[in-house]
């Protein structure tokens, strides 16, 4: 029976854990992309709210910064209950690549 109280590990938030992995196959293929927060940099369209600035922010996202503020170069800096991430428009596409406009 799983206890959480003897779970001791460390713990990465899926967000960071997709970026970590991309990264890591960047490392592996000897493409130079610097740090991982470096990396984090480059990614301009990965940002999020702060918890506290989303009343005020989320309807012109003036408040959004990119993931890598939050990022101390070892550590995040904000509990997780603290980040709203912006997600990425995205769309349907059909087995020929054309956006589903309707069901």
């Amino acid at each position: 029976m799983y206890v959480a109280a003897d779970d001791k590990g460390k713990v990465i938030l899926p967000k960071f854990f997709r970026r970590w992995s991309i990264y890591q196959l960047y490392l592996l293929a000897e493409i130079n992309r610097g740090t991982f927060k470096e990396y984090l940099e480059m990614q301009k369209d990965e940002q999020l709210i702060l918890r506290s600035d989303f009343n005020q922010y989320r309807m012109n996202q003036k408040g959004a910064m990119p993931l890598s503020r939050i990022f101390d170069g070892k550590n995040v800096t904000v509990q997780p209950e603290d980040m709203i991430f912006i997600e990425k428009p995205s769309s349907l596409l059909d087995e020929k690549g054309n956006e589903i406009q309707s069901f």
